[in-house]
């Protein structure tokens, strides 16, 4: 449980710094990628809470396993769109790597 805490931790942390780069580095607020990089968050903050509760439930176990394929074509779209640094999409990257990891660990209840 606190390997997937940490992960969703550090991804939502990672995503807000992507989103405040792209944002910093002209792409509108109401550009499609960031809009869905921002109710990605939302979802990823509710993980979160749930997890500083205890285990989470399973729709969000669910929506957890399914959002990380939409952050990584949300980070391409940003990528393309905004001059948002290397780094921050790689660390980004890194954390989703971390947070897929941590889903399918815990789904197999280990």
């Amino acid at each position: 449980m606190h390997d997937l805490h940490t992960a969703v931790r550090n991804s939502r942390a990672d995503l807000e710094a992507v989103v405040a780069a792209s944002v910093q580095a002209g792409v509108k607020q109401t550009s499609r990628h960031v809009l869905n990089a921002r109710q990605l968050l939302h979802s990823l903050t509710v993980l979160e809470t749930e997890c500083d509760q205890g285990t989470p439930r399973r729709r969000a176990w669910s929506f957890g396993q399914a959002s990380v394929p939409v952050l990584s074509s949300t980070l391409n779209g940003i990528s393309k769109q905004a001059k948002v640094p290397l780094s921050e999409i790689d660390r980004c990257r890194a954390s989703l790597a971390q947070l897929a990891h941590a889903l399918n660990t815990f789904a197999e209840g280990r």
